[in-house]
């Protein structure tokens, strides 16, 4: 991965805080009113510490008028190793032609610092969520969005008829309140779907099935996950139940008369036209109905 390091050292005068690096000019990027934008890096502290530093966020500052728009702390996601970070923002003034994107730091007034971050990979896209990183060199580049599917003739065990259980472990990489789509077994749409889904802003963690645009169940998990810790859930679906646990806690369970979505055909990653600010770490799928305990055990 490309990446540079910068250390910060010193005593802030007064107020404390600055920026850490400016990503682009404030004329290389144009914007306007109302767009969404998605600010992105890998950062890792390698050397120093974050002693009387109470803050690192992305500040996107719009252009004329160098307003500042974004304030989100990620300092306490921020470890020794490599992880990608993000925040998203909305254009907030009419009069903005440009936004530039930068990494600013807070700090106690008067007080010494001295830390060496590593920062990979920055990236700024018109999008309410970091897609993978695109190398560029001072000029925009696209591609196709983001979406890894497996087809369901390729999962050992897989039975439309039949119940069973899928989990996923992941992080969070973005405190946004837009739904995650973590992994899905589904037909590429939102009206045949066993999902697990996880929206850090809005308290949700979810599992949910649909059948021919009918929600079959709904199981809401419990609290928001924290942006960059570990996350595991299980969502276990049959004829006659739904379950959803989380982090090894308790399976909630609810009961019914279920339709199977069966014209499903692939097991997707951030899918169903849905998408995932994060990383997905591994996925597994256990075919037949199973107990509460099980699908307990296998959200640990």
């Amino acid at each position: 991965m490309s990446y540079i390091d910068i250390r910060i050292f010193g005593t802030a005068v007064g107020g404390g805080g600055g920026y850490v690096a400016v990503f682009d000019t404030s004329s290389g990027i144009a914007a306007s009113v109302s767009q969404v934008w998605t600010t992105s890096a890998y950062l890792a502290l390698i050397a120093g510490s974050f002693a009387n530093v109470t803050g690192l966020y992305f500040d996107n500052v719009e252009y004329p008028g160098g307003h500042d728009n974004g304030n989100a702390s990620f300092l306490a996601s921020i470890t020794s190793s490599l992880k990608r970070l993000s925040t998203v923002i909305t254009i907030l003034n009419s009069g903005t032609t440009n936004v530039q994107p930068r990494l600013a730091f807070l700090s106690a007034s008067n007080a010494a610092v001295d830390f060496t971050l590593r920062i990979g990979l920055p990236q700024i896209e018109q999008l309410s969520g970091a897609t993978s990183p695109i190398l560029t060199n001072s000029i925009a580049a696209t591609r196709a969005q983001d979406l890894a599917t497996l087809s369901l003739t390729s999962v050992p065990g897989w039975n439309a008829s039949k119940g069973g259980v899928l989990v996923a472990t992941y992080r969070i990489n973005s405190s946004i309140n837009t739904g995650q789509y973590i992994a899905s077994i589904d037909n590429g749409t939102f009206q045949n779907t066993i999902t697990i889904k996880s929206t850090q802003g809005g308290g949700i963690s979810q599992g949910q099935m649909v059948t021919a645009n009918f929600t079959q169940f709904s199981i809401n998990g419990g609290s928001s996950p924290v942006v960059g810790a570990r996350e595991k859930a299980a969502i276990g679906w049959s004829t006659l139940s739904g379950q959803f646990a989380r982090n090894g806690g308790p399976s909630i369970t609810s009961s019914g008369s279920y339709a199977l979505p069966s014209a499903v055909f692939q097991l997707g990653f951030g899918p169903a036209g849905g998408g995932c600010t994060g990383t997905l770490e591994s996925v597994a799928y256990y075919v037949g109905a199973r107990s509460d305990a099980f699908v307990q055990q296998v959200s640990r």
